[in-house]
């Protein structure tokens, strides 16, 4: 099988569309019965905003999650579907939107990502989070953004310490743009080598790492596996903690929805992130 094909997750299932279908039901749901500061500016960019689901109490660690759809679709409306779980928790929630490909190159979403981050730890205080207690999550590209978190070149231009974010959970992931480059995502994307290597975790790996967990779906492709697997190697290879996990009888699309069930192990071991971090 061919690269074009490996990173075609929409082949994977019959119909991908039933599954966005889910996410934005679920996220409907979320934002109409849970209390939610919507659309915070944390840039000067019409993109550049997230919304913010309070915990009940003040101090509260703050899980921020960044959306996938290939850096060319969803949102962060469509992406509120876990909140609840973490709420329940006491947990503040965080769903990040960026600009979108074409509209922008992809060095632009990272920046965008960081700067949300960099917003977050000077101003989630304000709405009962801990600055110092930042979590990060992403699925499929959003979990490539989320991981461009994880390095530690980004921080003194943003202000922030250089341990901002605590610990990471990068659901079927990509750490190596390499391969995307040379698929038929490139058409989208226009990589360049140097863009490849200046925005990929795995050519940018910090000097040691947090916590990090990878996990995908059983039924991924071969690539979208060895991804995680990759990182999971190389985050060992730098001394961070890292738990590499495969959830049986998922999807690339549908994995990301356990994070939405506390019973589900996929949000068990988010919340234990949290919990282990403790400051």
């Amino acid at each position: 099988m061919g690269l074009d094909e490996q990173y075609n997750n929409q082949r994977t299932v019959p119909d991908y569309t039933v599954y966005v279908q889910r996410y934005e039901r679920m996220s409907a749901k979320v934002r109409t019965t849970l209390e939610i500061q919507p659309d915070l500016a944390y840039g000067e960019h019409p993109d550049e905003l997230l919304d913010l689901y309070p915990a009940k109490d003040d101090n509260a660690p703050v899980q921020v999650f960044i959306h996938g759809g290939g850096w060319r679709q969803l949102s962060k409306d469509v992406s509120a579907f876990p909140a609840e779980a973490f709420v329940a928790a006491g947990v503040v929630f965080v769903t990040v939107g960026f600009s979108l490909i074409p509209a922008v190159r992809l060095e632009t979403i990272v920046a965008q990502i960081r700067k949300s981050v960099a917003w977050l730890f000077a101003n989630v205080a304000h709405f009962g989070g801990n600055p110092n207690r930042i979590h990060v999550c992403g699925h499929s590209s959003g979990a490539h953004l989320a991981g461009m978190l994880m390095s530690d070149n980004w921080q003194e231009a943003c202000e922030v310490p250089v341990d901002v974010v605590k610990s990471g959970l990068l659901v079927s992931g990509l750490c190596d743009l390499e391969p995307v480059r040379l698929s038929y995502r490139n058409e989208h994307l226009e990589l360049d080598r140097p863009a490849v290597r200046g925005n990929s975790l795995l050519y940018n790996l910090p000097k040691s790492g947090m916590p990090l967990i990878v996990a995908y779906g059983q039924h991924e492709t071969d690539e979208f596996k060895r991804q995680s697997r990759t990182l999971f190697e190389a985050w060992q290879g730098i001394g961070g903690s890292c738990t590499s996990l495969q959830i049986d009888g998922r999807n690339h699309f549908d994995v990301i929805l356990d994070l939405a069930d506390r019973d589900e192990v996929l949000a068990q071991l988010a919340l234990s992130l949290i919990r282990n971090s403790a400051s």
